[in-house]
């Protein structure tokens, strides 16, 4: 009998005889309760984890809102993933100007290297989904490689009111690899010293459509 079998075979004779299997039962809630206003929540708990919330109530909106968030945060380059909606874009002085508010959109197309990357200054995405509950977004292929969301010290992110769900359970099936994100990026030590940006952007602005 080597090491490994003679470990495996103390914890059989510690927990002795074999005993039925115990079923758990599963009866957490699937859904908040009735009347909660999922976008309402969602905006709450994003901003508890100290991101920029901001409200745009229609579509028409979101250029003018990314272009105030664009000048206040001075970025001057920003990655733009593939399939990003130009429209959301249009406040932005991206069109080769030169002059002092003009902004570089670094499209990912064809993929950027991760020196580019390092050297934005943000990143702009929708998401696929999010919780209210949680404060998460859930971010698919559909909005760009992983790195991009990783790299860039800053990540502004547009969420559709009609793609904010109530629960985990609620999410629908989002296309792989998928990047769930929780507020800005942030740890503690064991002091309990928190310190953002550790493993990806330390600003998150949250852009609410449709509410």
């Amino acid at each position: 009998m080597d090491a490994r079998e003679e470990v495996l075979a103390r914890i059989r004779a510690a927990l002795g005889p074999r005993r039925e299997r115990v079923e758990v039962p599963r009866d957490y809630h699937r859904q908040p309760p009735e009347g909660t206003d999922v976008v309402a929540l969602f905006a709450e708990r994003v901003a508890d984890y100290r991101a920029d919330v901001r409200r745009v109530t229609a579509a028409c909106g979101v250029a003018d809102e990314v272009g105030r968030v664009v000048r206040e945060l001075g970025i001057r380059s920003l990655v733009v993933p593939v399939g990003f909606p130009d429209a959301y874009l249009s406040g932005v002085d991206g069109d080769g100007a030169g002059g002092r508010d003009h902004v570089e959109l670094r499209r990912d197309d064809p993929p950027l290297s991760t020196a580019q990357l390092d050297d934005s200054d943000a990143v702009i995405t929708e998401c696929a989904a999010a919780v209210a509950e949680t404060g998460t977004l859930v971010l698919g292929r559909d909005q760009g490689r992983r790195a991009l969301t990783l790299v860039p010290d800053r990540h502004i992110c547009v969420v559709r009111a009609e793609r904010v769900v109530g629960t985990v359970p609620q999410l629908p099936a989002v296309p792989p690899p998928a990047t769930w994100v929780s507020g800005p990026s942030a740890t503690s030590d064991i002091e309990l010293h928190r310190v953002e940006g550790v493993h990806g952007p330390r600003t998150l602005v949250v852009l609410v459509v449709g509410c």
